[in-house]
């Protein structure tokens, strides 16, 4: 059996923070005033915000996007038939607000939206329609960020000022700039020194789950746990069940997480239909 070790690798640069809160700030974005990129990627761990922005932050992906929730705009009539209003301005300085992952959203009767860019050349209009959100996820607005002036092959001539480093690719941003992703085979933070790790998988035993599931003796899935045949060689892997926690290879490794968790073999097959699909 092969096992390998990880530990969680920090998101910033050496001696930089990268959490606010239960949020993740990987770099370029950065917390404090000696790491960041350059003082657009300062976040505020206070208030969550990005300097000349109005949105809160939700989340960063390294995929060059962030979640963020923006001001709410209304009109609404009071019991006393009295107007309150207000229209609210959304800065996001070099962040774009994505044309593909937002819907521009009203509620009420006979209401309409518009959003309307600074220089009045583009706008957005919709009629009423009735929606609540779920969660704040429901309700953010996707924003787009990328790094530099310029496209990759632009950018890869000033070796001073290009981020991507080993084990990454560059990406052309669709509208300026570029973003860093790591390369086939790594997994990590493009942006770091050494951020991009190899990636390296890991099974247990030399047959699959339907044969080694005979031979009690060497099975290691213990109880509240699902076998997963692997894909790459002829071993397998033991995951928690859903609506459980856990360890599967310790007894008793696998927790209950809901009052009530669906039995092991009612999801089992499930589990490895979707296992198949995800591969």
């Amino acid at each position: 059996m092969m096992m390998s070790r990880t530990k969680a690798e920090s998101q910033s640069l050496p001696g930089c923070s990268d959490r606010c809160g239960n949020i993740t700030i990987p770099y370029p974005f950065v917390i404090e005033e000696d790491c960041y990129l350059s003082r657009e990627y300062k976040v505020n761990c206070t208030t969550l915000r990005l300097p000349i922005t109005g949105f809160k932050l939700l989340d960063i992906s390294l995929d060059g996007l962030m979640h963020g929730l923006l001001p709410m705009t209304y009109a609404c009539y009071n019991s006393t038939h009295k107007l309150s209003r207000s229209n609210s301005v959304i800065w996001t300085d070099k962040f774009l607000v994505s044309s593909t992952m937002n819907l521009l959203t009203t509620v009420g009767c006979d209401t309409r939206a518009n959003i309307v860019s600074m220089d009045g050349e583009d706008s957005i209009t919709i009629v009423a329609t009735k929606r609540k959100c779920n969660s704040l996820y429901d309700c953010s607005f996707v924003f787009k960020w990328a790094v530099g002036n310029g496209d990759c092959e632009y950018s890869q001539k000033d070796k001073t000022s290009y981020i991507c480093k080993e084990n990454s690719v560059c990406i052309d941003a669709r509208d300026f700039g570029y973003n860093c992703h790591y390369a086939p085979g790594y997994r990590g933070n493009p942006y770091l020194p050494n951020g991009c790790q190899v990636v390296i998988e890991w099974t247990v035993g030399h047959n699959d789950c339907k044969h080694s599931q005979q031979d009690k003796r060497r099975y290691v899935c213990k109880e509240n746990s699902v076998c997963i045949d692997s894909q790459i060689n002829g071993g397998y892997n033991c995951r928690c069940a859903p609506g459980y926690q856990g360890n599967p290879y310790l007894p008793n490794g696998c927790q209950v997480t809901i009052a009530r968790a669906p039995s092991v073999r009612a999801v089992e097959k499930s589990f490895r239909m979707m296992e198949v699909k995800v591969t």
